[in-house]
């Protein structure tokens, strides 16, 4: 089978859960003998002004094409544009995919519509709650965080929320101009670019959803939650994401070790309970909540806490000023994927204090399936993983004397220990993954 991936963004330009999850599928579908191609975006700033042009290179043995646009040809509209229309109709005609599957497939959507009109089918993983969303993270002004309907009049709200001053008197004024010089500007824009996508975001976008054969969700509550924008159950498939091979690697590797072994590898006698977040540092998150939430202890409270990840500069800083002179709290920045087996098997507890509903939540995934407890806010799709009293404790997110409570039973061994007894671990591998959703794309396919 020969199967076209597509992912607005991949690696190494940006790392994240939707980036990770399309290189490690695709290559546990190379190594099950199917033919992969991953199609993503590149830098605006390299398009040609005369149109689209390509790139070929390759990524950990699979081969990526990389797409790149005029800059103002990029007027979002999930991708409808003409040239990139053409490009994804002579492109297919040369490739002949059997399938095209798409994760984040922000600008992409001329290609899911050029397959179609050539009777390629194509299928969708829902990295996000709701696929909808323009902010990405359905967060809206002040961090509210959306319900997940996307809604015309309430989404226009929410993007204009986000603007600054200046971009709101940009759009004032822009809409004054007569309709010629609205056109022309339209594409130079930005606040009417935000306005053009969401005008297409009930059209475009839809439509792309409604005609893929299958929506894959990553948990129940995904499922749910696309449903509510008015999606058959019918055609969404629930396969949680696997855990990479690396990590199942060190999970074998555990459990096959003597249980002084593993027990060696946690913090030896007298040293602090580490704590542990791996995660993108941003305000949805609640690393501002586990910061409260930890200064309280006293300093002689035998507990450290880890953070790994980087954000934007300015909440990485309000991160550190919370931290104060706390030498218990360390920020680490940014780490290669390669490193987290390493990092969770030196660590006693993995917390996930989200304030936004997280898809499936990769570290608390992955920190289970090395025997790791995790501490995790009851929200989004980390219920299905973290069960309470089990392999971990779930909290209600944003209460910062609830998570204190919760670590506080950590550091006092009464709450769930690592290492973990296999049977609470419950961890779907990236292997388990594949042959399902292989089994998915040949339903489709025949």
């Amino acid at each position: 089978m020969k199967i076209l991936m597509v992912n607005k963004t991949f690696l190494p330009e940006r790392i994240g859960g939707a980036e990770l999850h399309t290189l490690w599928l695709a290559q546990e579908w190379t190594r099950m003998g199917h033919q992969i191609i991953v199609l993503c975006g590149g830098s605006t700033e390299q398009g040609s002004n005369n149109g689209l042009s390509e790139k070929n290179r390759e990524v950990e043995g699979i081969p990526v094409i990389e797409i790149n646009w005029p800059v103002f040809d990029v007027i979002g509209g999930w991708g409808v544009h003409d040239p990139l229309l053409e490009w994804a109709k002579m492109f297919l005609r040369e490739e002949q995919p059997d399938i095209v599957h798409f994760g984040l497939f922000w600008d992409f959507v001329a290609v899911g519509k050029a397959a179609s009109d050539m009777g390629i089918p194509y299928t969708i993983t829902a990295h996000l709650y709701s696929i909808f969303c323009h902010n990405g993270f359905l967060l809206m002004p002040g961090n509210k965080i959306c319900d997940g309907i996307a809604e015309p009049s309430k989404c226009r709200q929410c993007v204009k929320g986000h603007w600054s001053i200046r971009h709101r008197l940009n759009s004032f004024f822009a809409n004054k101009l007569p309709e010629y010089y609205k056109k022309k500007l339209v594409n130079r824009l930005p606040v009417a670019r935000s306005l053009k996508i969401l005008d297409v975001l009930f059209s475009s976008g839809r439509n792309f959803a409604e005609n893929a054969s299958l929506i894959f969700a990553p948990t129940q509550f995904v499922q749910q939650e696309i449903v509510k924008n008015g999606y058959a159950a019918s055609k969404i498939a629930v396969i949680s994401h696997g855990v990479a091979s690396h990590i199942v690697q060190y999970a074998n590797r555990s459990l096959q070790s003597s249980s002084k072994e593993i027990e060696n590898t946690k913090q030896s006698e007298g040293n602090p309970l580490k704590f542990t977040v791996i995660s993108r540092l941003s305000p949805e998150k609640g690393l501002s909540t586990l910061i409260k939430a930890f200064r309280q202890f006293p300093e002689r409270t035998s507990a450290c806490l880890d953070v790994y990840g980087s954000g934007p500069s300015d909440f990485v800083d309000h991160l550190k000023t919370m931290s104060g002179s706390d030498a218990r709290i360390r920020l680490h920045g940014a780490i290669s994927h390669d490193k987290v087996p390493e990092i969770l098997i030196n660590t006693d507890v993995i917390v996930v204090p989200s304030e936004w509903k997280e898809v499936s939540g990769i570290a608390a995934r992955e920190a289970l399936a090395l025997g790791v407890p995790v501490l995790a806010s009851s929200i989004g799709g980390l219920p299905e993983a973290v069960r309470h009293e089990k392999n971990g404790l779930l909290v209600q997110p944003g209460d910062v004397e609830e998570l204190n409570a919760a670590m506080k039973r950590f550091i006092n061994g009464k709450a769930p220990q690592k290492p973990l007894p296999q049977k609470l671990r419950g961890i779907v591998t990236i292997e388990e993954n594949a042959k399902r959703t292989e089994k998915a794309l040949l339903s489709v396919i025949n």
